[in-house]
């Protein structure tokens, strides 16, 4: 029997990830992250398909994808570069499996999907259901969502 998809959940299925690959510590909080104008973000997603249908999510600042990628391949990053977008996506992924155990049925999971920038914004197009958790880690905000897909 599958767990029901709820913020404890889905706060568990990311902080595991972060203490086990990362050694760094995820604690809730009670906005979404705010980044100044002009700032530069990162989001990546995966997509589930099958007996359940969505999308994972993870969003940050470029600072704190660096700081991940630091941790996850034991170097420095100063700034964006492949391996951080690398370790993004694998995050990102990691957490979509570890959402996809929770739900009832099997879901393939789609390659990662990152994308970086200052202006923009990301939608799920004819999604039904989110579980959009904020969090901090080292008191850097990172934004964790489960988006429900429409049903097929």
């Amino acid at each position: 029997m599958a767990a029901e998809l709820t913020r404890d959940a889905v706060f568990e299925s990311i902080n595991s990830i972060f203490t086990s690959m990362l050694g760094l510590e995820l604690q809730t909080s009670d906005g979404a992250p705010q980044s100044a104008p002009g700032a530069i973000k990162i989001t990546a997603s995966v997509g589930m398909a099958g007996d359940w249908n969505g999308t994972a999510l993870l969003e940050c600042s470029s600072e704190m994808a660096c700081t991940m990628a630091g941790a996850m391949l034991m170097s420095e990053f100063d700034q964006v570069d492949d391996d951080v977008k690398d370790v993004m996506g694998e995050i990102t992924n990691m957490f979509a499996g570890n959402v996809a155990r929770l739900l009832p049925g099997s879901s393939a999971l789609s390659p990662p999907c990152v994308v970086l920038g200052s202006e923009y914004s990301m939608e799920i197009l004819k999604s039904r259901k989110a579980v959009k958790l904020p969090v901090t880690c080292n008191g850097k905000d990172l934004l964790v969502s489960v988006v429900a897909g429409a049903k097929g």
